[in-house]
């Protein structure tokens, strides 16, 4: 029990650190939300792309977008900075 109260707390410290970051909240989450509403709002509501409807569709391809955006442009520059300040290879 002990170790699993200490998990959700660092799970939390981790969620607070992440959300202080304004260009990962900014790219990676604001951004996919803001396309999907875009999207979802110009197509008609009956579109359909190989018989899925559009705005799943279009769910999936945001969520690999703010996934691809996470891991291509601020995961690996995040880890170089920490590696930098704390001296730590991991």
């Amino acid at each position: 029990m002990f170790q699993a109260s200490r998990l959700f707390f660092l799970i939390w410290l981790d969620i607070k650190r992440v959300f202080r970051d304004t260009k990962y909240v900014l790219f990676i989450i604001a951004l996919p939300v803001i396309f999907y509403i875009i999207y979802t709002a110009i197509f008609p509501k009956n579109a359909n792309v190989n018989g899925v409807p559009w705005s799943e569709y279009c769910l999936i391809s945001m969520i690999a977008f703010g996934i691809m955006g996470n891991a291509i442009n601020l995961l690996g520059t995040k880890i170089a900075d920490e590696r930098k300040k704390n001296g730590i290879l991991i």
